[in-house]
């Protein structure tokens, strides 16, 4: 949608303070891409060099998130039919991850970056050159980062890639409170 957004508006990329982006994956274990990237490459790489400032919570820091179904009750006790909605479309979610992921919950990867809009402080982050693998293949989709300077540069022109604020640690109770302060607060 971003990317989508961009070729219609091309200044969108200076009009904007920061394009905020979950997507990617770095450096976790048994995943060599994610879904958003992996899925459409070529739009993630348009958006990363767009020129805009970018901040991107890739799935290495989206997984030190956790929702147990104690989290979503307490953080849905409001009655109001926006905390009902979340409650009853989360809860086949955790549900889903615990049987299929061996968790206690599930990862709320989405929220992480709305949260962040919201208070910066639920998560930090470090800069870094950032790309895209665009070439056919498993590895098509595939996110890479460095910071400069590389150790082994073989081959890798200067500035590869584009510079990216990559979140990579979550303070996971601040991010559960930030939405129950956000369910709390609405009006009937």
């Amino acid at each position: 949608n971003v990317a989508m957004a961009l070729q219609r508006y091309p200044a969108m990329a200076e009009a904007v303070a920061e394009i905020v982006v979950m997507g990617g994956v770095f450096a976790l274990d048994d995943y060599i891409k994610d879904t958003n990237f992996g899925l459409d490459p070529e739009a993630a790489h348009q958006v990363l060099h767009s020129g805009a400032a970018i901040t991107l919570a890739p799935m290495d820091v989206t997984t030190q998130t956790l929702l147990t179904h104690q989290d979503l009750s307490r953080i849905t006790a409001s009655d109001h039919p926006l905390s009902h909605f979340v409650r009853d479309t989360l809860r086949p979610w955790i549900d889903y991850s615990i049987r299929t992921r061996n968790l206690p919950g599930s990862w709320i990867h989405d929220a992480l970056v709305v949260a962040w809009l919201l208070n910066q402080r639920v998560a930090n982050g470090t800069d870094y050159r950032v790309d895209i693998e665009l070439r056919p293949g498993a590895t098509r989709g595939k996110s890479w980062r460095y910071r400069t300077p590389l150790r082994v540069d073989v081959g890798i022109p200067v500035d590869s890639g584009a510079l990216v604020h990559v979140l990579h640690h979550v303070d996971n109770a601040l991010l559960l409170e930030i939405l129950e302060q956000a369910l709390t607060q609405l009006k009937r």
